[in-house]
């Protein structure tokens, strides 16, 4: 009955009483047959989180903003007031297909939002060839365009009756952060690539309006303390020799950082008499980690992994196995992250930047020696004490 009423048909008696008894609520009726408010902010929440488009050009779409489809992609044409004293047309080349993509849910806004463009149309209504129409039963029942204003848009989210993680209500969405929001996934996935993320910026404005912002900081942290670490890692990375290697340096020498190992220094640092748990030390007295009282290394167990003076070769492998057996059990007792801060550099050093110089037959052979408990290599006092 309402529809008719916004057509200009008067209603019969009894269709009027059902309504105002409430019978059949103004609502559960003509939300089945068009387009309501209610929808319409909820159609624009969902674009708004697919594509990059200021939300104030989404208002404003036109019933023929989809452009040039093809092989799954379609183009949305809007109106971007900002930027420049006259209004431009752009467009921005999205996904098209079901309605979990932009194409999609903008086809399935216009076919429920038809009626009320033929009509409007029929009485020459000028806003009859925007996206957002459809029918408005508060006060007197008519087609028309939807007021998209943000107090609408919180009434919309409050009656959806959402909650957030901690099961408190959603009372609103703030229009103007969505888009935020996708820029700032989409920096992330362009991993701050300024050239690739602003598509629709200057690289200085789209840096300080989607990058600079409360919400990366902490990616941001996390990205320069990868970044430290690598850095830190290329610098003390540590010298391995897999056995073709070693044979090389047996007859030619060594440059182990700043200093130069001829063949017979070479020959006496692989035969084991400058030898510590992980690995052989060209610098016993010459630490750059620390040293004790009288000179010599302070930490010769398990330092060696950070040490610039250390090189491994195929015979430490047992020992290297073995120290990576004693961090998975200890990794069972402790705690994630306090095994984390105190081991993990241990253990990425060895599995990341050792082992894989190896062959596998040369750590196969060196994981039948570790298992071997009569030649398998003993662990220093202090780790046996755990």
């Amino acid at each position: 009955m309402f529809l008719r009423v916004a057509d200009g048909t008067r209603p019969a008696r009894s269709e009027f009483d059902m309504f105002k008894y409430r019978k059949v609520a103004i609502a559960a009726a003509s939300d089945l047959l068009v387009l309501t408010l209610p929808d319409a902010i909820c159609f624009i929440i969902a674009i708004a989180l697919r594509v990059e488009m200021p939300i104030e050009c989404l208002r404003t779409l036109r019933r023929d903003c989809l452009k040039n489809p093809a092989r799954g992609y379609v183009s949305i044409e809007y109106t971007k007031g900002r930027g420049g004293p006259r209004a431009k047309i752009k467009r921005e080349r999205v996904r098209d297909g079901g309605i979990n993509t932009p194409g999609g849910l903008v086809r399935l806004a216009l076919e429920l939002s038809r009626p009320a463009a033929e009509r409007m149309a029929d009485r020459g209504d000028p806003n009859a060839d925007y996206l957002w129409v459809g029918f408005v039963a508060a006060g007197l029942p008519s087609w028309r365009r939807f007021s998209l204003s943000t107090h609408n848009f919180y009434a919309a989210i409050r009656s959806l009756g959402l909650v957030d993680e901690a099961g408190k209500p959603i009372t609103k969405i703030v229009p103007a952060r969505l888009r935020k929001t996708v820029k700032r996934d989409n920096y992330l996935r362009h991993t701050g690539h300024l050239r690739r993320f602003a598509s629709d910026h200057s690289k200085p404005v789209a840096a300080r309006h989607y990058a600079a912002v409360d919400g990366l900081r902490e990616e941001h942290a996390r990205s320069v303390a990868v970044a430290e670490g690598q850095l830190f890692d290329m610098a003390m990375m540590p010298l391995v020799l897999p056995p073709k290697e070693e044979v090389s340096a047996l007859a030619s020498g060594l440059s182990i950082g700043n200093q130069k190992l001829d063949a017979g220094a070479v020959a006496s640092l692989v035969s084991g008499d400058a030898d510590t748990f992980l690995g052989m030390c060209s610098g016993f007295w010459s630490s750059p980690l620390g040293r004790n009282d009288n000179g010599s290394c302070a930490t010769a167990f398990t330092g060696c992994l950070h040490c610039s003076n250390a090189v491994f070769t195929a015979r430490k492998l047992p020992a290297l196995l073995t120290y990576l057996t004693w961090l998975a059990e200890r990794r069972a007792v402790m705690t994630e992250a306090e095994w984390h801060e105190r081991y993990s550099a241990d253990h990425n050093r060895i599995m990341v930047q050792i082992l894989p110089v190896f062959d596998a037959g040369d750590i196969e052979q060196a994981r039948s020696t570790a298992e071997n408990a009569a030649v398998a290599p003993a662990l220093p006092p202090h780790l046996q004490r755990g």
